[in-house]
């Protein structure tokens, strides 16, 4: 039986229609699918930042190194417990941000980080058996030198900061500045 010329174009139009109907469905549905890796990036990348921002303060001014020095310089008890408890809000940061897709560069920062807090820690148990010794803060201070010159590594436009820029801006000028420091 032969089909009407008009029989052929609906069938034509509807198998043409169909297709693009078909072709549209996969294109919303990856899109879609991108759509939700771009908000997982942008969730972890924001997850991240957040937990750079509290490495930040922690590790600085108000933090780990300010609790330490007051420690040093003044010998009270008090800034050995807030140093402990930074210590410990630093660890637990610390793995907060290993518990996210990390590259090599963003893994050796998180290294050097918690090495640097554990020279801290020993050089606080150091000046503690000092300060039980009757030491001055003099004499404290010429037995820390050394964690001092680690510090001076860390701060503005040292690692930490060369870090934070790497991870905010991700361009590799600021790894290498990181890793040489």
């Amino acid at each position: 039986k032969f089909m009407t010329l008009q029989t052929k174009k609906w069938i034509n139009l509807s198998a043409i229609t169909g297709f693009m109907l078909f072709i549209i469905f996969l294109s919303m549905n990856r899109s879609n699918q991108l759509q939700t890796q771009i908000n997982t990036y942008q969730q972890q990348t924001l997850q991240k930042n957040r937990l750079l921002s509290s490495l930040h303060s922690q590790l600085g001014y108000g933090g780990m190194i300010h609790f330490f020095k007051n420690y040093v310089l003044r010998g009270e008890l008090q800034y050995y417990n807030q140093f402990n408890e930074v210590v410990e809000e630093i660890n637990n940061t610390l793995s907060k941000f290993r518990a996210h897709s990390l590259n090599r560069t963003e893994l050796s920062a998180l290294t050097s980080i918690q090495l640097m807090t554990d020279d801290y820690t020993q050089a606080v148990a150091s000046t503690l058996k000092l300060w039980q010794k009757g030491k001055t803060s003099n004499e404290v201070l010429v037995k820390l030198q050394s964690v001092e010159s680690i510090r001076t590594s860390l701060g503005y436009g040292g690692m930490i900061h060369q870090f934070k820029n790497y991870v905010l801006r991700g361009h590799d000028k600021y790894a290498t500045a990181f890793t040489q420091q």
